[in-house]
């Protein structure tokens, strides 16, 4: 281990999505995200009890803590790469992209040319275990540019394995009349322009 970056050796050979780059290895070490909001998650994340993996566990992370990155929020129950179910989805999420995806298989909003990137960054999640972080860039029909923050931070359940992830989801660049956008994850993450993950 070099400047707290870790071996990812261990891991699946990186996939990327149509149009993204290969994810990059950073340091957990000096991680930090950019967004208030993803900043609030992470440091709750990170005060909580960790495991041997350096994860904490579910049950003693208190969405309540953080109320002010809560809006910006998802909960996925990872099940499987080809099954992360959305559980819960934040108030600012609803309202951003026009409807309630709690219940849903997140995997399902994947065109079948995206999946393959997305069980990639499922296993890296758990079998790193790993922090994800991505910029999201592309533009909406009246071509005003939308990026938007993606954070993703394991968790452990109650069956002692990583089968959770938190997820924020904040704009950090956005033009009039992006609110007209839609929920597709394809779109979202077809145009990665970068994608950091922190092996634990």
């Amino acid at each position: 281990m070099e400047n707290g970056l870790k071996s990812s050796a261990h891991l699946p050979t990186p996939v990327a999505g149509p149009g993204e780059p290969l994810p990059k290895f950073v340091s957990a070490v000096s991680f930090i995200p950019d967004s208030a909001e993803a900043q609030r998650a992470y440091a709750h994340w990170s005060s909580r009890p960790k495991s041997a993996s350096g994860v904490p566990a579910l049950a003693d992370f208190d969405l309540l803590e953080i109320p002010d990155a809560l809006p910006s929020c998802l909960l996925l129950d990872l099940e499987s790469p080809t099954r992360f179910m959305v559980r819960l989805f934040g108030t600012g999420l609803v309202e951003r992209y026009g409807g309630d995806l709690t219940g849903v298989n997140a995997y399902d909003l994947f065109e079948p040319v995206a999946q393959e990137a997305a069980e990639y960054r499922i296993k890296v999640l758990r079998e790193g275990p790993a922090i994800l972080h991505s910029k999201n860039g592309f533009k909406n029909e009246n071509n005003i540019p939308l990026v938007t923050e993606w954070t993703f931070l394991p968790l452990i359940g109650a069956s002692g394995d990583i089968d959770h992830a938190l997820v924020t989801i904040v704009v950090v660049e956005a033009g009039p009349y992006s609110d007209m956008l839609t929920m597709n994850a394809t779109i979202h993450h077809r145009r990665i322009y970068e994608l950091n993950i922190a092996v634990l």
